[in-house]
């Protein structure tokens, strides 16, 4: 994970705290709709990554969390700010994604290198890799 992190936390800063927040169910397979039903831990991690990123201004990750707070804060625009968070993660590697149902779960190394947000709908899974399980304190069923 310190690799991981090391390797794209210039583009992604914030990316351990992104994982911790989406690990601390510890479960391998996660909904998205989960990441933000506790309002209180949801809004929580927000104000922590945004404090965290006050002096990173041009990231990609800033821009989604004042995108955010500049929104009407509802479960859609939850979603949508997970959707960001998920396709990053994506992206580096950390989890995988299954779209929908009949799909298989896809990894950025095996298939495309850049899942864009829009592409993440409200039934997507995301699946943590099986590499960071251990790290993650995750148990393989």
């Amino acid at each position: 994970m310190d690799t991981i992190y090391q390797e794209w936390s210039s583009f992604y800063p914030g990316l351990q705290q992104i994982v911790l927040f989406i690990s601390y169910k510890k479960e391998k397979r996660i909904e998205i709709s989960t990441l933000y039903e506790d309002k209180n831990r949801f809004d929580d991690f927000v104000l922590e990554l945004e404090g965290i990123l006050e002096k990173r201004n041009h990231s990609v990750v800033s821009e989604v969390i004042k995108t955010y707070l500049n929104s009407s804060m509802d479960d859609f625009q939850k979603f949508k700010l997970c959707a960001d968070l998920c396709s990053f993660l994506y992206r580096a590697g950390i989890v995988g994604i299954k779209l929908a149902a009949e799909d298989s779960v896809q990894y950025s190394f095996r298939n495309k290198t850049v899942l864009h947000k829009n592409e993440i709908n409200e039934q997507a899974k995301l699946y943590i890799h099986p590499t960071f399980l251990s790290a993650l304190a995750i148990e393989d069923n």
